[in-house]
């Protein structure tokens, strides 16, 4: 582990979109993706403010920890409740217009990001 006394810092992760709610989807597809092992992260505390309410409609404060977080809300999530949150983005996607991909060769393996960084600028 990183000592408390190093800067614990491994990477900075950061995305961007054309509107707040598309910034927001692509970092929690980010966060997801994101591989570290051997160490602790805040990968889960990242997902818990992405998907809160108040920061995802801009209505919060840099009181945002206090206010609305407790380390027990991260704690104890199971498979079955990743599987309901995925389902509910699937209905959410559905019922916005959206098609969400229909089979694992129809979702990129490379995102967009990854193949304009690739390609050159």
């Amino acid at each position: 582990s990183v000592e408390i006394h190093y800067d614990p810092m491994i990477s900075k992760l950061t995305v961007w979109g054309p509107t707040r709610e598309a910034a927001i989807r692509r970092m929690i597809r980010a966060i997801d993706e994101y591989d570290i092992s051997g160490v602790e992260t805040t990968l889960s505390f990242c997902r818990f403010v992405m998907e809160h309410e108040a920061f995802r409609s801009g209505r919060f404060s840099t009181h945002f920890v206090p206010d609305h977080f407790r380390p027990e809300l991260l704690a104890g999530r199971s498979e079955d409740e990743d599987a309901l949150a995925a389902a509910a983005v699937l209905l959410h996607l559905r019922s916005n217009g959206h098609a969400p991909p229909r089979t694992v060769d129809d979702v990129p393996t490379v995102s967009a990001w990854g193949r304009r960084r690739h390609r050159g600028r």
